[in-house]
Formats: C-alpha cells, structure tokens, sequence
C-alpha cells in the first residue's frame, strides 16, 4: 500500500527494458504516455505483483511492447495482480481503446476500461473506441473532447461499445471490487464538446450520466450519432448550444430513462449562441420516458438571433415526456422551415402538448408537417396521439405564429 501511484512511467520515451520488478503501487504498476515507443521490451523479465492494474494506457500501445486484447501484454503476471481493468486518464495522445484489453473474457467477464479521473482529448488527437469496448467511468467523470472521438463499429453488427459507471457490474469485469452500490442515473458526468471538436459514434450504449452528451456554447466540427443508445441521464440525454454553423445527423438513435420524473430535463435540446445556421438530419430516433417537469420536452429546439433551421426530422417516435413530446420554437426572424415526416408522438403529461411550434408570426417559421418521406416517393403518416387514455396531454397540434403546410 505505498508503492506509489506507479511503479514505472514512459512518457515521450525509447529506450530499452528488462529485468523489472514492480509490487505494491495503488493505480497501476506501468503507465505510458505521450507516444512512448520502446526499442527492447523483454516482457518475461518484466514482473508485476500486488496492483490493481498491469497498464495505465494514455497513448497507442507500442508494438514493440505487445498488442492489447491478445496474450502479449508487455509483462509477466506475479503474485497479487489484478487484470480486471486497464485505467484511461488524464490528457491522452493518440489511442485506441480495443474490447477486453487484457484478454479475460476466455475465463471469466471481459476486462474493461476504467477511467479513474477526468480526460481530455486535446485537438488534432483521436480517441478511438472499437465495437465491444466497455469504459467504466468513476462519479463525476467527464470526456472532454477538444479532438476526435471515433466510436467505430469494425464488425457490422457486433457488439455495441459501452460507457458506463464504474457501479455497473451487469456487463465486463468489476472495475470498482470496493464498491457495491448499484448504478444509478448521474454516476459519472458527460461526454463533453469542446470548439473544435469532431464526434462519430456508431454503434454504442452511453448510460448512468448526468449528461449523455453536452456541447455547452461551443463550436463542433463534425457531429454523427448512428445505431446507438443513450440512457438513464439525470439532465439531458443530449444538450446542444452551438456557436457555430453546425449539421446535427442522428440515425437509429434512442434516448431514454426507465423511471419517468426522476431529475431530468429534455431528452434532446438544440439551441444557437449568436447567428449560426443549424441544419439536422433525424431518422429513426426515438425519445421515451424524460422529463420531471411540465416545462421538459422530449425534444426541444430553441432558436434565436435570427439564427435558420433547416433539414428533417423523419420517423420521430417520442413517448410518455413529463412535459411537450416536441416543441420547436422560433423567437426571431429568422428562416425555419425544417421537415417532420413519419412523427410519433404520443402520451406527454397531462396538461402538456404533443407537437408545439412556435413563430413571430412574420413568414419565417415554416414548418412542413407533411406524409412524404425523405425519399420523395413513399406516403407516412404522422401521428399524434395517446397512449394512455386521459394522459395525452391537452392539445395534440398547436400553431403559434406559425406558416408551412400540413
């Protein structure tokens, strides 16, 4: 118990190793950074004892040392190492965050990631996550993104990359042995976007967050969401203030909670800071069960500063909101005239609506509420109803201020 945090640290590093004992550290008993790339690595030399984890991983693992997931670790296992996790933290080069890094999961649960502290992703880096990766992240943890977040799906259909609480034994090995509490909504904080950032995730589950994602007045290069899930937040599943022009694509994307009214706003908000041009492209996105006000929307798109809204939102399905299912609202004279095909709307809190638009009443809140499809040909329909006799809300349409065509 004080051996330190870590017995050996490589940051921005060569050199040769061999003939190293390393026993009793409390995070780690090696860690490597800043794009370390050892000449000799003699793994069966390099003996590891009594440590909660073999690797602290802040940079692409270096061939040189062995290759993550397989056997070749870049040490030999003593007695009391614990493989259940490797450990992500603090400000990262490069990296790439493969399923079961220490290759358990032939005996046992699948290791995982476990991300101990705060991290960042500095601009012009990459984090990485492949399909079946799982992260566990410790209370209050955020992801900064200032660079590139890929979460890629390698194998088309295959195990879906996970970000979950440190609390969450229901999947891969126990990164937190010391701690049984059960997970619970708002355990670790939010995937955050900083200016300058690139997101595309496909095929991935992010769960227990304060915020799934936040983009709190900042300027993000690239935004894709496919094939994933968003759940149990405690404020918002998705929380987008743009400060730039931005295009928001989301595809088979659900964003939901298991329990209505327990502290969280808005499934999805998107909002501008300034005149900016924002353009969405929705389809198949479904928002159920958010909300613990009448004032919460499953989806919320505000508008101001004469800022447009422009694109579509195609085969929206949004259900059982504390509040509105969908409210839009334009409060300044710019172009808004977005399309909305294929919605679903049903059972929002009693006294809410179902699809609330809201203009200045000067021609340019334009909203087409319209039966065709994006692909021009096929005839949808649009419904707005209740699920629950007497809790569909008091108006299922309301215009405000409004034009476009329904």
């Amino acid at each position: 118990g004080s051996g330190g945090n870590y017995g050996l640290w490589l940051e921005g590093v060569d050199g040769a190793y061999s003939n190293i004992t390393i026993s009793n550290t409390t995070q780690s008993s090696l860690l490597i950074a800043g794009n370390s790339n050892p000449l000799t690595w003699l793994d069966a030399s390099i003996i590891l004892n009594s440590s909660p984890s073999p690797w602290t991983i802040r940079t692409i693992f270096p061939v040189s040392i062995g290759s993550l997931g397989t056997a070749d670790l870049g040490y030999t296992a003593g007695i009391g190492l614990v493989t259940n996790y490797l450990q992500l933290n603090n400000v990262i080069a490069n990296t790439v965050l493969v399923a079961d890094p220490l290759n358990t999961g032939g005996a046992g649960p699948a290791s995982v990631w476990r991300v101990n502290s705060d991290v960042t992703i500095p601009a012009g880096v990459t984090l990485t996550i492949n399909d079946g990766a799982i992260v566990k992240f410790d209370l209050a943890r955020i992801l900064n993104v200032s660079g590139t977040l890929n979460i890629v799906d390698i194998i088309p259909g295959g195990a879906k990359a996970v970000l979950t609480s440190t609390r969450d034994e229901s999947i891969g090995a126990d990164a937190d042995p010391t701690n049984s509490t059960l997970p619970a909504a708002g355990n670790w904080s939010r995937i955050e976007l900083l200016t300058g950032s690139s997101i595309n995730i496909d095929n991935a589950i992010v769960r227990y967050t304060q915020w799934g994602i936040r983009q709190s007045f900042s300027a993000v290069t690239s935004f894709s969401i496919s094939n994933s899930e968003f759940r149990e937040f405690n404020q918002y599943g998705m929380d987008l203030t743009t400060t730039n022009n931005a295009l928001y694509t989301l595809n088979n994307v659900i964003v939901a909670n298991a329990n209505p009214g327990v502290n969280n706003s808005d499934g999805i908000r998107i909002a501008n800071s300034g005149l900016r041009n924002i353009t969405v492209d929705f389809d198949n996105v479904t928002v159920d069960t958010v909300g613990d006000s009448l004032d919460d929307s499953g989806i919320e798109i505000a508008i101001t500063a004469s800022s447009t809204l422009t694109g579509r939102f195609d085969n929206v399905t949004v259900r059982n909101t504390f509040g509105t299912g969908f409210r839009l609202e334009n409060t300044t004279g710019g172009l808004v005239n977005p399309i909305f095909s294929g919605l679903d709307i049903t059972n929002p809190g009693v006294g809410r609506y179902g699809l609330r638009l809201i203009g200045n009443n000067d021609g340019q809140t334009q909203p087409q509420v319209t039966g065709i499809a994006a692909d021009g040909v096929t005839v949808v329909t649009n419904l707005i109803g209740d699920a629950t006799a007497g809790s569909g809300g008091n108006y299922g349409l309301w215009l405000e201020g409004v034009d476009g065509a329904y």
